[in-house]
């Protein structure tokens, strides 16, 4: 594009500088809205420099960290529901083991009245 400066309109280096890698990781750290006005810069970089197959490359790249996140995302979630049942199941035995104190506590309650009748 004419008027684009060699930096591109956000202000980061052109992609055919950066390793594509260190591109990903980079628009990685934005926001969500400031990404997509990134990479969308960045895929006009890559085209405006001609270079079809940084272009691909760079998409390619960005799809596999977005996949490998998702997963990431999705054992995080699995990991937190894991941790959930376990936290209710150890809430669930320290309720049934209040209650079994209890019962026993009673137990020895009623055994030393009866124990008291006697002397």
């Amino acid at each position: 594009m004419a008027g684009r400066s060699p930096s591109g309109e956000c202000g980061l280096p052109s992609p055919s500088v950066q390793g594509i890698d260190q591109v990903a990781d980079e628009l990685y750290a934005l926001s969500p809205d400031d990404f997509r006005a990134a990479r969308d810069e960045r895929a006009a970089q890559a085209r405006d420099s001609g270079d079809k197959t940084l272009a691909r490359a760079e998409h390619e790249v960005l799809r596999q960290r977005a996949e490998q996140l998702d997963r990431e995302l999705a054992e995080a979630l699995a990991a937190q529901s894991r941790a959930t049942r376990a936290l209710r199941d150890a809430q669930r035995s320290r309720e049934a083991a209040v209650r079994a104190l209890d019962a026993a506590t009673k137990q020895l309650a009623r055994a030393e009245q009866r124990a008291s009748r006697l002397n």
